[in-house]
This record gives C-alpha cells, sequence and structure tokens, in this order.
C-alpha cells in the first residue's frame, strides 16, 4: 500500500480528512481493489479496536482462564459485601468518635486558685470539675471565657 493511500484512510478514519482528499480516497477506490481491501481491513481493525475499548467481547470467544480467576476474586457473595459495609461503617464511627476526643476545644490561657488546669494546658471533650478558683480558656474558635468555681 502506497503512503499516500495509508495516510488518505488514516485521515478518512480519524475524521480530519478534507473534502479535496475525500475526493481523491473515494477516486482510489473505484479504480483500485488494493485500495477497497486496505480501506476493509483498517475499517475492521479500527471497529475492533473501538469494541474493545468499550469493553465489548464478542459471543463466541471463551473467556480466558485469567479473566474468570479476577472474576471470582470480585464476585463477593451478598453476605460479604454486606459483612465489609458493617465494618465500615463501624471503621469510620469509631474514627470519628477518635478524632472528636483528640480534637482540642480550648486552652487555658490563665487559672488563679486551679492546680489541675495550667496556663498552656489543651481541654479535649472529657468533663472537668472547677471545686475552687477561676480559670480563663480560650476556645478553639477564639473567644474567651471566664469560668468561677463551682462549676463543672
Amino acid at each position: 500500500m502506497s503512503t499516500e493511500l495509508e495516510s488518505l484512510i488514516h485521515r478518512y478514519l480519524d475524521g480530519t480528512i478534507s473534502a479535496e482528499e475525500m475526493t481523491q480516497l473515494n477516486a482510489r477506490l473505484r479504480t483500485e481493489a488494493e485500495a477497497r481491501r486496505e480501506l476493509a481491513e483498517l475499517l475492521n481493525l479500527d471497529s475492533a479496536l473501538a469494541a474493545t475499548a468499550a469493553g465489548w467481547v464478542p459471543e463466541n470467544v471463551e473467556p480466558s482462564i485469567a479473566g474468570l480467576a479476577s472474576r471470582k476474586l470480585i464476585a463477593f457473595p451478598a453476605a460479604v459485601r454486606w459483612l465489609a459495609a458493617a465494618a465500615c461503617v463501624i471503621l469510620l464511627a469509631g474514627g470519628g468518635w477518635w478524632w472528636q476526643a483528640q480534637r482540642v476545644f480550648a486552652t487555658v490561657a490563665k487559672g488563679a486558685g486551679v492546680e489541675e488546669m495550667s496556663k498552656g494546658a489543651k481541654l479535649h471533650s472529657e468533663t472537668r470539675e472547677l471545686k475552687a478558683g477561676t480559670v480563663e480558656l480560650i476556645t478553639a474558635r477564639g473567644a474567651r471565657v471566664v469560668i468561677e468555681a463551682p462549676a463543672e
């Protein structure tokens, strides 16, 4: 096949052929059996590649052993899928609880008469009881809060 014919056919298949080039290709197809044969072969190849890219498999083709093995790994029974989904939900809930427990809600700015809450101490989500003294907190959003005993 000539490089000129091959170039015309490829531009036709790519959809980039000009009107003048289409006229040339049609003229060659009318007069040359070899050009028609080449076009038919390249059209078959192009459609096979497009079908493969789209995931289509002909009915008369036996699936490969590798393909069967991968399908068995992916096709889990419904009970296993539900169990995996439940495990994911539990992990997400546990992770959310842990993150919430680790989150700093306030930092002690000043403390007077409060031994367990020194300046710079980070307060998480735990409950604290203030029996005596005063403490000034700065919340995670920057608000200043003064708490006087007795308080919880």
